[in-house]
């Protein structure tokens, strides 16, 4: 049988015994304790390691002979999320090749590596939904040998952790003037990340910029948005591994949920960055006639709106007067964003259409002018065939 030091990250000196101990050094540093493995030839007899903390977990062992086979059991901290561990195997005998599998809880293998050659080092890292694991330690095309096993945790998994589903999805609370930063992780190429917020007003359309930066270079993400109900309502992916990625989400405001993952890559570290661009207006919300902004009349001169369509979708109402006196009512829109091809159309005050107009292409003004007998009037702004943007709107009467 072998008797060794079984300690937490500290060195310790060995002591083979084969039959009755007669005299042995063993030099024991931190409460290190001389433990006993064997036997541990198969998976049900591995030796317990314990839990592997934030201090590694390091033992001295040794195969007797060719056929030997060392097994052992460990458990990360946390179940729930995904872990790398660092497996090394150093300090072998001259003689040893060694070989490392690591299986989980049900005996399937993960990983399997082998040193380069007899005496060589080995260093590798699985990565796998944490939980209990298994290493079994023999030799290839070598012989018996002496080694030092290092078990540890590369504490990659992130503070936001475990947010693998929407249902789990991290709460990142109001979005508000202020954005929002975090740094995560992707530590295995299955694992997705899942953060929840909520725009500071849901009752109007909203444009927010979602971006990655300081990507690990083996890490090409990519992200979805959702919305309350897990409809989609964008995704992006970067270019490449190690690439930055930027996208301006617009929609109706309220609560979001953001995944996080990769694309035809591995694993790495992320900063995500949340910024309210801030292009909803004063005069929300007014996306029907009944909650239609109301601009007054225009008995001190004329009415000046300066607003902004943030998504194709929205619609801008406003209702005004013109204190008594029909006539001819002018509506000019201009200083139009690039994006924005405006349309806007003049109602009465029973919500029939007098009259639309909408501009020849986008950033490019439009002029509607029409007389009635009425008196109150709603005019309604949207876009046509484009997308967003701000605009200036002026109402005159002649």
């Amino acid at each position: 049988m072998k008797k060794l030091v079984h300690s937490m990250g500290w060195i310790a000196v060995s002591c083979f015994i084969l039959s009755v101990v007669t005299g042995c050094d063993v030099l024991i540093v931190e409460e290190s304790v001389v433990v006993e493995y064997e036997p541990n030839n198969s998976r049900t007899e591995a030796y317990d390691l314990g839990v592997l903390a934030e201090q590694p977990i390091v033992i001295l062992s040794e195969l007797f002979d060719r056929d030997d086979v060392d097994f052992y059991k460990f458990k990360t901290e946390e179940s729930d999320r995904y872990k790398a561990v660092q497996i090394a195997l150093s300090d072998a005998a001259p003689t040893l090749r060694g070989s490392i599998t690591v299986l989980d809880e049900d005996g399937n293998e993960i990983m399997n590596k082998t040193a380069s050659n007899k005496g060589a080092e080995l260093t590798f890292v699985p990565r796998a939904m944490g939980g209990v694991f298994y290493l079994k330690i023999s030799q290839w095309l070598s012989d018996d040998g002496a080694y030092r096993l290092t078990v540890t945790d590369l504490r990659e998994d992130d503070a936001y952790e475990a947010n693998e589903e929407r249902t789990a999805a991290y709460d990142l609370g109001q979005l508000t003037q202020e954005p929002i930063q975090l740094t995560g992780s992707i530590v295995h190429r299955d694992e997705l990340d899942f953060y929840r917020f909520e725009t500071n007003k849901a009752e109007r359309y909203k444009a927010f910029e979602l971006s990655f930066k300081e990507i690990g270079e083996n890490l090409r993400p990519s992200f979805t948005v959702y919305d309350e109900d897990g409809n989609e309502r964008d995704n992006k992916t970067a270019s490449a591994k190690g690439a930055n990625v930027t996208e301006v989400v617009r929609s109706m405001g309220g609560v979001f949920f953001v995944e996080v993952g990769q694309w035809l890559s591995e694993y790495g570290a992320y900063t995500m960055t949340l910024t309210d661009l801030g292009e909803d207006d004063a005069f929300e919300p007014n996306e029907t006639r009944d909650e239609a902004y109301d601009l007054g009349d225009l008995s001190s001169g004329d009415i000046v709106v300066e607003a902004s369509i943030v998504q194709r979708d929205e619609v801008d109402f406003y209702r005004f007067d013109t204190a008594g006196a029909p006539g001819q009512i002018s509506i000019t829109i201009d200083n139009v964003g690039s994006e924005l091809r405006a349309s806007v159309s003049l109602i009465d005050s029973q919500g029939n259409q007098i009259d639309n107009k909408s501009s020849s292409n986008e950033g490019a003004n439009v002029t509607l002018s029409s007389t009635s007998s009425e008196t109150t009037f709603f005019v309604k702004v949207d876009q046509w065939l484009s997308s967003h943007g701000p605009y200036k709107m002026t109402i005159s009467a002649q």
